[in-house]
Protein backbone atom coordinates (compact mmCIF):
# COMPACT_ATOMS: atom_id res chain seq x y z
CA UNK A 1 0.00 0.00 0.00
CA UNK A 2 2.88 2.41 0.78
CA UNK A 3 4.34 1.73 -2.65
CA UNK A 4 0.97 2.45 -4.26
CA UNK A 5 0.73 5.82 -2.52
CA UNK A 6 4.30 6.59 -3.60
CA UNK A 7 3.64 5.80 -7.26
CA UNK A 8 0.42 7.82 -7.20
CA UNK A 9 2.24 10.84 -5.79
CA UNK A 10 4.97 10.55 -8.41
CA UNK A 11 2.28 10.55 -11.08
CA UNK A 12 1.07 13.92 -9.81
CA UNK A 13 4.66 15.15 -9.53
CA UNK A 14 5.33 14.45 -13.19
CA UNK A 15 2.13 16.31 -14.05
CA UNK A 16 3.45 19.23 -11.97
CA UNK A 17 0.32 18.92 -9.84
CA UNK A 18 1.99 19.75 -6.53
CA UNK A 19 -1.28 20.22 -4.63
CA UNK A 20 -2.37 16.64 -5.27
CA UNK A 21 1.15 15.39 -4.65
CA UNK A 22 1.12 17.10 -1.25
CA UNK A 23 -2.31 15.58 -0.51
CA UNK A 24 -1.12 12.05 -1.31
CA UNK A 25 2.08 12.64 0.70
CA UNK A 26 -0.04 13.40 3.77
CA UNK A 27 -2.12 10.27 3.18
CA UNK A 28 1.06 8.22 2.82
CA UNK A 29 2.47 9.74 6.00
CA UNK A 30 -0.63 8.87 8.02
CA UNK A 31 -0.66 5.31 6.66
CA UNK A 32 3.09 4.59 6.86
CA UNK A 33 3.48 5.67 10.51
CA UNK A 34 2.15 2.28 11.61
CA UNK A 35 4.32 0.29 9.18
CA UNK A 36 8.09 -0.36 8.92
CA UNK A 37 8.11 1.23 5.45
CA UNK A 38 8.86 4.84 6.32
CA UNK A 39 11.29 5.08 3.39
CA UNK A 40 8.41 5.66 0.96
CA UNK A 41 7.16 8.62 2.98
CA UNK A 42 10.55 10.23 3.51
CA UNK A 43 11.59 9.46 -0.05
CA UNK A 44 8.54 11.26 -1.40
CA UNK A 45 9.05 14.13 1.02
CA UNK A 46 12.66 14.42 -0.19
CA UNK A 47 11.44 14.85 -3.77
CA UNK A 48 9.09 17.63 -2.68
CA UNK A 49 11.90 19.41 -0.81
CA UNK A 50 14.25 19.06 -3.78
CA UNK A 51 11.56 20.56 -6.01
CA UNK A 52 11.38 23.64 -3.80
CA UNK A 53 15.18 23.97 -3.68
CA UNK A 54 15.68 23.46 -7.41
CA UNK A 55 13.12 26.17 -8.11
CA UNK A 56 14.76 28.61 -5.72
CA UNK A 57 11.97 28.49 -3.13
CA UNK A 58 14.47 28.04 -0.35
CA UNK A 59 12.36 29.24 2.56
CA UNK A 60 9.74 26.58 1.76
CA UNK A 61 12.49 23.97 1.42
CA UNK A 62 13.88 24.89 4.85
CA UNK A 63 10.39 24.90 6.37
CA UNK A 64 9.72 21.43 4.99
CA UNK A 65 13.12 20.22 6.18
CA UNK A 66 12.38 21.29 9.74
CA UNK A 67 9.18 19.25 9.65
CA UNK A 68 11.01 16.36 7.93
CA UNK A 69 13.66 16.30 10.66
CA UNK A 70 11.06 16.51 13.44
CA UNK A 71 9.07 13.60 11.96
CA UNK A 72 12.25 11.52 11.51
CA UNK A 73 13.04 12.09 15.20
CA UNK A 74 9.52 11.10 16.31
CA UNK A 75 9.64 7.92 14.20
CA UNK A 76 13.24 7.25 15.25
CA UNK A 77 14.18 6.76 11.60
CA UNK A 78 17.98 6.82 11.55
CA UNK A 79 18.30 7.03 7.78
CA UNK A 80 15.88 9.94 7.40
CA UNK A 81 17.34 11.83 10.36
CA UNK A 82 20.86 11.54 8.99
CA UNK A 83 19.69 12.61 5.56
CA UNK A 84 17.96 15.66 7.03
CA UNK A 85 21.30 17.19 8.01
CA UNK A 86 22.70 16.52 4.53
CA UNK A 87 19.63 18.07 2.89
CA UNK A 88 19.87 21.11 5.14
CA UNK A 89 23.52 21.47 4.12
CA UNK A 90 22.74 21.05 0.43
CA UNK A 91 20.02 23.71 0.64
CA UNK A 92 22.26 26.23 2.37
CA UNK A 93 24.97 25.55 -0.19
CA UNK A 94 22.48 26.27 -2.97
CA UNK A 95 21.70 29.52 -1.15
CA UNK A 96 25.41 30.43 -1.34
CA UNK A 97 25.79 30.15 2.42
CA UNK A 98 28.73 27.74 2.75
CA UNK A 99 29.26 28.28 6.48
CA UNK A 100 25.69 27.31 7.33
CA UNK A 101 26.08 24.34 5.00
CA UNK A 102 29.27 23.26 6.75
CA UNK A 103 27.55 23.53 10.14
CA UNK A 104 24.78 21.18 8.97
CA UNK A 105 27.18 18.73 7.36
CA UNK A 106 29.17 18.59 10.60
CA UNK A 107 25.95 17.82 12.48
CA UNK A 108 25.43 15.00 9.99
CA UNK A 109 28.92 13.67 10.67
CA UNK A 110 28.31 13.80 14.43
CA UNK A 111 24.99 12.02 14.03
CA UNK A 112 26.30 9.21 11.84
CA UNK A 113 29.24 8.67 14.17
CA UNK A 114 26.86 8.52 17.14
CA UNK A 115 24.88 5.70 15.51
CA UNK A 116 28.07 3.99 14.24
CA UNK A 117 27.09 4.34 10.59
CA UNK A 118 30.05 5.18 8.36
CA UNK A 119 28.37 4.71 4.97
CA UNK A 120 27.72 8.42 4.35
CA UNK A 121 30.90 9.89 5.83
CA UNK A 122 32.81 10.00 2.54
CA UNK A 123 30.02 11.88 0.78
CA UNK A 124 29.70 14.42 3.59
CA UNK A 125 33.46 15.03 3.72
CA UNK A 126 33.36 15.69 -0.02
CA UNK A 127 30.52 18.19 0.40
CA UNK A 128 32.42 20.02 3.15
CA UNK A 129 35.51 20.11 0.93
CA UNK A 130 33.51 21.78 -1.83
CA UNK A 131 32.17 24.36 0.62
CA UNK A 132 35.74 25.42 1.39
CA UNK A 133 36.87 25.55 -2.25
CA UNK A 134 36.52 29.33 -2.62
CA UNK A 135 37.62 30.36 0.85
CA UNK A 136 40.18 27.98 2.34
CA UNK A 137 42.16 25.70 0.04
CA UNK A 138 43.90 23.92 2.92
CA UNK A 139 40.58 22.91 4.47
CA UNK A 140 39.18 21.98 1.07
CA UNK A 141 42.12 19.64 0.47
CA UNK A 142 41.83 18.17 3.98
CA UNK A 143 38.19 17.20 3.54
CA UNK A 144 38.53 15.98 -0.04
CA UNK A 145 41.33 13.66 1.11
CA UNK A 146 39.20 12.51 4.07
CA UNK A 147 36.46 11.73 1.55
CA UNK A 148 38.87 9.43 -0.28
CA UNK A 149 40.16 7.91 2.96
CA UNK A 150 36.65 6.95 4.13
CA UNK A 151 35.32 5.75 0.75
CA UNK A 152 34.59 2.05 1.09
CA UNK A 153 33.06 1.25 -2.28
CA UNK A 154 35.56 1.13 -5.15
CA UNK A 155 33.13 2.25 -7.91
CA UNK A 156 32.40 5.46 -5.96
CA UNK A 157 36.06 6.45 -5.78
CA UNK A 158 36.05 7.71 -9.37
CA UNK A 159 33.98 10.73 -8.32
CA UNK A 160 36.49 11.50 -5.57
CA UNK A 161 39.47 11.17 -7.90
CA UNK A 162 37.78 13.62 -10.28
CA UNK A 163 37.14 16.05 -7.40
CA UNK A 164 40.78 15.90 -6.34
CA UNK A 165 41.99 16.28 -9.93
CA UNK A 166 39.72 19.32 -10.35
CA UNK A 167 40.92 20.83 -7.06
CA UNK A 168 44.64 20.40 -7.81
CA UNK A 169 44.11 21.78 -11.31
CA UNK A 170 42.56 24.92 -9.84
CA UNK A 171 45.46 25.17 -7.40
CA UNK A 172 47.95 24.68 -10.27
CA UNK A 173 49.65 21.84 -8.36
CA UNK A 174 50.97 19.85 -11.28
CA UNK A 175 52.52 16.92 -9.40
CA UNK A 176 49.26 16.11 -7.61
CA UNK A 177 47.40 16.52 -10.92
CA UNK A 178 49.65 13.94 -12.54
CA UNK A 179 49.23 11.60 -9.56
CA UNK A 180 45.42 11.62 -9.54
CA UNK A 181 45.15 11.60 -13.30
CA UNK A 182 47.19 8.38 -13.35
CA UNK A 183 45.10 6.88 -10.54
CA UNK A 184 41.92 7.83 -12.36
CA UNK A 185 43.14 6.31 -15.61
CA UNK A 186 43.84 3.04 -13.79
CA UNK A 187 40.42 3.15 -12.08
CA UNK A 188 38.70 3.62 -15.45
CA UNK A 189 40.00 0.28 -16.65
CA UNK A 190 37.29 -1.40 -14.57
CA UNK A 191 34.75 1.36 -13.86
CA UNK A 192 33.16 4.29 -15.67
CA UNK A 193 32.68 7.99 -15.00
CA UNK A 194 29.39 9.80 -15.48
CA UNK A 195 29.14 12.33 -18.31
CA UNK A 196 29.52 15.23 -15.87
CA UNK A 197 32.59 13.63 -14.35
CA UNK A 198 34.06 13.03 -17.81
CA UNK A 199 33.57 16.73 -18.56
CA UNK A 200 35.32 17.75 -15.34
CA UNK A 201 38.19 15.40 -16.10
CA UNK A 202 38.52 16.77 -19.64
CA UNK A 203 38.72 20.36 -18.32
CA UNK A 204 41.62 19.34 -16.10
CA UNK A 205 43.71 18.03 -19.02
Amino acid sequence: QCAAYYVKALYYYHLNDMNNMERVKKELGAFSRNTPYHQYYFGLWSILIANYSNNGVYMWALKELKSFQKEATVLNDEFALGQSYIKFGDTYQMMNNPQMAIDQYNKGLDYYESVHDSRNLSSIYSKIGHCYMDSNSAMAEKYLLKSLETAKIEPLKGRIYVNLLDFYTQMNRKEECKKYFAILEEWEKTDHLSKDQQTTKAKAL
